[in-house]
């Protein structure tokens, strides 16, 4: 087995200050539904029955279009995320704020 030297890990990257936060922004532009490997889902509830909607729900999973964006900050110990997106046929549309 050949050893290599590897460049600076992902978390030597990462790495930063505990008092500075990090702004970050993504856009999802690759769904993988060509390979059956999506993972981006959103679960949405539909009625049981359509015309019947005291019978119940039923959770359904959705897969997120393309286009989806994440963007916040991140630092001492917080995150304050937001996810804009929507299903990618159409049905949900949705935007979402993560604070921890």
């Amino acid at each position: 087995m050949r050893k290599t030297r590897a460049s600076r890990s992902c978390c030597d990257r990462l790495s930063r200050p505990a008092d500075e936060k990090r702004s970050l922004s993504g856009r999802l532009v690759d769904t993988h539904q060509d390979e059956k490997k999506e993972i981006n889902d959103f679960t949405g509830e539909n009625p049981l029955v359509p015309c019947r909607p005291e019978l119940g729900m039923i959770n359904m999973l959705y897969a997120i279009a393309k286009g989806a964006t994440m963007e916040g900050k991140l630092g001492n110990g917080k995150a304050d995320l937001r996810i804009k997106a929507s299903t990618r046929n159409g049905l949900f549309a949705f935007s979402l704020r993560l604070t921890v």
